[in-house]
């Protein structure tokens, strides 16, 4: 908790407290069928989000709670308020998923009033994805036998949603929702019906996150031989779709997926070039750390420097005169190599901006570049509907990528 100042504030009995709380929420021993919290918390095995993570560009777990997240996924909500404490946002219902890329493994059981909440899940993709914002949710959801069992997935095709695959009845793994605190000492269970796994997606979207689906595919199906009983089925419709287009060449937007990048925290007394922490005096947290008042002064006023005058190499004085007090012998050494080092760091991230400023520019749709107001002088008369504009209404995600010759 020390390690982020941020956490200072928060006294460990409210945290233990916190955790007191989603602990009895899941206690169950679940020893015959009935319905509880902890039934509904089958999670989808950590290497398929990785997988889907990579060939998606995937950011957000939409259905998580405090102990049925995916850690390859930087953001998740939750359907509960009381895991904000934990990293959350609460609810993805109430939540924007327009131009966001979105995984969600919904509760199968779960009923709000009289209506189903895959049901609602579905609702709510298809109307985000009517926005002109890149917008992409990956989807699993069960496939049961006779007409009211394909409920789920006849409202997916309705909604125009592309099924990537299914898993054959019985051949899907979930990963147990006691997994939490038995870790990997457990059978995993197969769902005994099928499943099926829907990439729902919008025009822009598709043009600016390009989709490799000749890897996705491989990937999937080198992945189901040592993690389900049968190999999925791809769907032959969506393989050709793909197939048809030219693939573009540039790469996806980076939210979190290079998975060997070490980002390394602010320092725990040093931040007076860090963005995401508010300059603000800090005397009271680091008493217990410093015992010299002068340091802990020169300390305290540091932090609170302009974070833009830090990032182009201009030190707070107060860190300078900190220096001379300890470093005395070697102060103009130390003094110019944490400008430098802060100068060509900040100077590398700006180049590297301007560079993918300029690329998203080049290949973002026309529906999505920022529209200008301009004043009708004729005042009551309707613009003329142009065959451009007709293209731009038009709701097929590969409206946007070139057909093969």
């Amino acid at each position: 908790m020390a390690a982020n100042k941020n956490n200072r504030h928060k006294k460990f009995p409210h945290f233990w407290r916190s955790v007191s709380l989603v602990l009895r929420r899941y206690r169950c021993n679940c020893s015959h069928k009935h319905s509880c919290e902890l039934r509904n918390c089958w999670s989808t095995p950590p290497s398929l989000v990785a997988l889907l993570q990579k060939h998606f560009n995937l950011e957000v777990d939409g259905m998580g709670d405090a102990l049925h997240h995916s850690c390859y996924l930087k953001e998740w909500y939750s359907l509960y308020q009381e895991d904000k404490i934990f990293g959350a946002k609460h609810d993805f219902f109430k939540q924007e998923i327009k131009g966001k890329n979105v995984y969600v493994n919904p509760p199968f059981n779960t009923f709000e009033g009289n209506q189903n909440l895959i049901e609602k899940v579905i609702t709510k993709i298809f109307s985000s994805l009517q926005s002109n914002l890149p917008t992409r949710v990956v989807l699993l959801i069960p496939i049961f036998p006779g007409s009211v069992g394909h409920i789920y997935e006849t409202q997916a095709r309705k909604s125009r949603f592309l099924e990537i695959a299914s898993f054959p009845k019985g051949s899907f793994s979930f990963v147990a929702p006691e997994h939490y605190h038995i870790h990997n000492n457990f059978q995993p269970g197969f769902f005994y019906e099928e499943v099926g796994l829907y990439l729902c997606v919008n025009k822009a979207s598709l043009k600016i996150d390009p989709i490799n689906w000749k890897d996705m595919s491989q990937d999937l199906l080198n992945w189901s031989r040592h993690n389900t009983k049968s190999p999925p089925i791809l769907n032959n419709a969506t393989c050709q779709k793909f197939a048809q287009r030219v693939a573009l060449t540039h790469s996806s937007r980076s939210f979190n997926t290079q998975a060997n990048l070490t980002f390394m925290p602010s320092s725990n007394f040093y931040h007076y070039y860090d963005f995401s922490l508010p300059p603000e005096d800090e005397t009271q947290p680091m008493k217990t750390y410093v015992q010299n008042a002068d340091h802990l002064e020169l300390l305290s006023r540091m932090n609170l420097h302009d974070r833009l005058a830090g990032t182009i190499g201009i030190l707070p004085n107060h860190l300078i005169q900190l220096v001379r007090l300890t470093n005395s012998g070697d102060v103009a050494k130390i003094i110019n190599d944490l400008r430098f080092t802060t100068f060509w760091s900040s100077y590398y991230i700006w180049t590297k901006r301007l560079t993918l400023n300029r690329t998203y520019w080049k290949i973002i749709p026309e529906c999505c570049l920022p529209k200008l107001t301009k004043k009708n002088k004729t005042p009551g008369k309707k613009q003329r509907r142009t065959i451009k504009m007709i293209l731009e209404e038009c709701q097929n995600p590969f409206h946007y990528l070139t057909l093969k010759e």
